[in-house]
């Protein structure tokens, strides 16, 4: 795909369509500043080149007009932000921005509404909870400068001066910067990141005022500052603190590695990572990710094993974290397109014969770079999967957990006593407040004691002698809910109890811990407790007799063994 211009990058936003909804919209940037739509970057078919768009900026008394970049610049490394910022781009020492007259809102679940607005960046809608610009901007660096590009195609300049070098900290045009290049958005895309020249290159961070936030959190902030003053509502520009080893030839955010997910950033022959901390605050020192510093080759291979030859051009992300960059000697022989998983593996994907740089993934997987001779755009078909152009929706309202039967009569039986109650159980000097009507409906044996005739049905406390109150907790709690946490230490009392009072379900649900905790303790118990277990709970001896043969006879075995000891002894 030819172009008139060098093309200097590429970047995909978002815009309203004809029905309102939102659609991806390609741009490509060329190094005299002008931006032309890349039709068909969304589907699968042919690619074709629009007309460059007409740029506006606006004068100290608000009308607008045609902006163009000053003379003998460089405009390139366009980047798209997805909160309320816009497309900047790079104009020799300063970086612009383009504004946007649409705002979309959204409440909870509602669906995107537009609503108009002037002096966009100052406003925000007061009657709903939660809002967010709408995702039009997109930032590019033009000379020393940052640029914004907003949605109605009116470039606004955040930081930096096109035509003045330097190396400055500070609020919006009062920063310096020097060749400003490889626009990357930070976590969330709330901040910016970019290259800056000098001895050793360092890499600025361009954090946007309060106003430009999102949210209803944003908002508020912006209402605070913009009672602050003036000063506080431009890009604040920082200098992170850390040197790179030598010249840097590509820069990239990914999500993972720390807080604020990290920077990645190339030499000649290594790609390393800057974890991020709370804030985009930098770590001091960057992780060697791939390749070998000083050590040249084409070698695929695992982190600092893989060799990499004149890295040069920019890199890109997918959206798995992948990094996708162009290395190989400019003047002769083939370029090699590389590709780096998170964790340090390196593959080949393609060699080149043309000269190529700034990769870029578009919305429908292609991979496009940009080519000097002649100007134009190569497009590869590689099936990537391009970085969300919005951020994650923020989770659906969570509301009280699913009521459940089971539940409910668990928490009925925490609340006594609560008044409901109209019987006592009187269990081993312990008293149990309980429903007749659930006892009844649950429970046999307490059918026929309340429902039988006897003389104490009517009564309001009912004694159950030479029962184990924990046993019976536990018993109670299964007449409630239908089930049971059982320790196994109180199996054997909760399967005896159970037969006993005509439980059956339990009694085999406590049978079942009994015989998957089979010790020489729960032994030694039955051995000792025999006669009362075949008194109390003869049912449960034939089931136990009918489902584990094998484990009755060892303990008639050991019954019998303990028996003709005793009488030798008393002989």
């Amino acid at each position: 795909m030819i172009l008139r211009n060098h093309p200097w990058g590429l970047t995909t936003r978002l815009r309203p369509g004809p029905d309102g909804e939102l659609q991806s919209e390609t741009l490509v940037l060329t190094v005299k500043g002008s931006f032309h739509p890349l039709l068909g970057a969304s589907s699968r078919g042919e690619l074709s080149l629009g007309p460059p768009l007409e740029l506006y900026e606006k004068d100290a008394g608000g009308v607008r007009r045609p902006f163009r970049a000053p003379a003998d610049t460089v405009s390139g490394d366009p980047a798209y932000v997805h909160a309320a910022l816009g497309v900047f781009y790079r104009c020799s020492h300063a970086v612009y921005r383009l504004h946007a007259t649409t705002r979309w809102s959204w409440w909870r679940g509602t669906p995107l509404r537009r609503e108009k607005r002037t002096a966009w960046a100052r406003t925000r809608a007061s009657t709903i909870r939660f809002t967010r610009a709408l995702p039009l901007s997109v930032f590019f660096c033009v000379g020393h400068a940052v640029y914004c590009l907003h949605g109605d195609n009116t470039v606004e300049l955040v930081a930096g001066h096109p035509e003045e070098e330097g190396d400055v900290d500070g609020l919006g045009p009062e920063a310096r910067l020097k060749d400003p290049t490889f626009l990357s958005t930070g976590s969330g895309r709330s901040s910016l990141y970019a290259l800056v020249r000098g001895i050793n290159d360092r890499v600025a961070r361009l954090e946007p005022p309060a106003g430009w936030q999102t949210g209803a959190a944003g908002a508020a902030a912006a209402d605070t500052a913009a009672g602050s003053g003036a000063g506080e509502q431009r890009m604040r520009v920082t200098t992170l603190p850390f040197r790179a080893a030598c010249g840097i030839r590509g820069l990239a955010h990914i999500p993972s590695g720390a807080p604020d997910g990290s920077l990645v950033f190339t030499t000649l022959t290594a790609l390393y990572r800057l974890p991020l901390g709370e804030g985009g605050a930098a770590s001091p020192a960057p992780v060697l990710l791939a390749g070998r510093e000083g050590e040249e080759g084409t070698v695929d291979c695992r982190r600092e094993a893989a060799r990499f030859q004149d890295i040069c051009g920019g890199l890109t992300v997918d959206s798995g974290g992948n990094v996708v960059l162009v290395a190989g000697p400019r003047a002769q022989g083939p370029m090699a397109l590389r590709h780096i998983a998170p964790d340090g593996t390196v593959t080949t994907l393609a060699t080149l014969d043309d000269v190529v740089h700034h990769p870029a993934i578009l919305p429908n997987g292609n991979l496009a770079l940009c080519q000097a001779f002649p100007p134009s755009l190569l497009v590869l078909d590689l099936g990537l999967k391009p970085t969300p152009l919005l951020p994650p929706a923020p989770p659906a309202p969570v509301g009280p957990p699913r009521r459940t039967l089971h539940a409910d009569m668990g928490a009925l039986l925490d609340a006594q006593p609560d008044g409901t109650a109209d019987l006592i159980l009187v269990v081993g000097g312990r008293r149990f407040p309980v429903h007749r009507a659930i006892l009844i409906a649950r429970c046999d044996y307490f059918r026929s004691q309340l429902e039988g005739g006897f003389g104490d049905g009517a009564a309001a406390e009912l004694s159950l002698p030479d029962t184990d109150p924990a046993a019976f907790e536990l018993l109670l709690r299964f007449v409630y809910t239908g089930a049971v946490d059982m320790p196994s230490a109180l199996a054997p009392a909760v399967a005896e109890l159970a037969d006993r009072l005509l439980l059956p379900e339990l009694c085999s649900d406590a049978q079942a811990v009994v015989l998957s905790g089979v010790s020489a303790e729960t032994v030694a118990w039955y051995l000792e407790h025999h006669e009362e277990v075949l008194e109390r709970a003869e049912g449960s001896v034939e089931r136990l007799s009918a489902e584990s043969p094998r484990l009755i006879v060892e303990l008639h075995k050991a019954l019998l063994g303990g028996r003709s000891s005793k009488r030798q002894r008393t002989v």
